[in-house]
């Protein structure tokens, strides 16, 4: 609710407002995951599972959609309860949550493509 009404206040005085979601939170810290799976596995494994519930993700949507433009790491990197922690050998956590450099620029590449105002 909290959200729900900031994000109107801003756009009542004119604001254009975004939000960003919540990044996926794996269960290790993603470095040990990819140490894991090359030492012990393929060395190919690009997704890994999270515990997180993909409702909270829609219902923050919901809260800001008649007054924000949202954004969702979730829904870019995550299918289900997997998510995409490496592309071509570049790890996108540092590491339960918080992106690297290479992570963060995906994101804003992402982010700036959605909203193409931003160009």
């Amino acid at each position: 609710k909290d959200l729900s009404q900031v994000t109107s206040y801003l756009k009542e005085r004119g604001y254009k407002v975004y939000v960003i979601g919540a990044s996926p939170v794996y269960h290790s810290r993603v470095p040990h995951i990819a140490y894991r799976d090359h030492k012990y596995g393929t060395g190919l494994l690009e997704k890994y599972s999270i515990e997180f519930d993909a409702s909270l993700d829609k219902n923050m949507e919901m809260a800001v959609s008649s007054n924000a433009a949202y954004f969702s790491p979730y829904q870019i990197l995550c299918e289900g309860k997997e998510c995409v922690f490496k592309i071509k050998n570049k790890l996108l956590h540092v590491d339960h949550g918080h992106l690297t450099n290479y992570g963060a620029r995906l994101m804003i590449t992402n982010f700036v493509a959605k909203f193409s105002e931003l160009k």
